[in-house]
């Protein structure tokens, strides 16, 4: 496989570690912030929020955007052709339209 492949996957899943962790915490001390009843905590949390918010998440998102789009360009893939939808347990049509399935007989 490719370096550079490998390289840009890793950091693609550094940006989605990032971003959701960042996501799922913000709630917790949130909620840990509210409990306590202090305006002045409450107000010191949200502002690191805030903070966190904006240099984790944002950069988190955008590292994910920018290694899809790297490794995409590596696999030579054609991100703006229209393609049909993989068959999927949650499609029953199975990514096919107009074809029987199971459910229809």
């Amino acid at each position: 496989m490719d370096n550079t492949f490998l390289t840009l996957k890793s950091l693609h899943i550094l940006g989605a570690v990032a971003f959701l962790g960042n996501i799922i915490i913000t709630g917790w001390w949130k909620v840990m912030a509210d409990r306590t009843g202090d305006a002045r905590i409450i107000a010191f949390a949200q502002r690191q929020v805030t903070l966190t918010d904006f240099v984790f998440t944002a950069a988190g998102a955008a590292l994910i955007l920018a290694t899809g789009l790297g490794n995409t360009a590596i696999a030579h893939m054609n991100i703006s052709r229209k393609r049909r939808a993989a068959p999927s347990f949650l499609d029953p049509h199975g990514g096919r339209v107009g074809e029987p399935t199971l459910g229809a007989l």
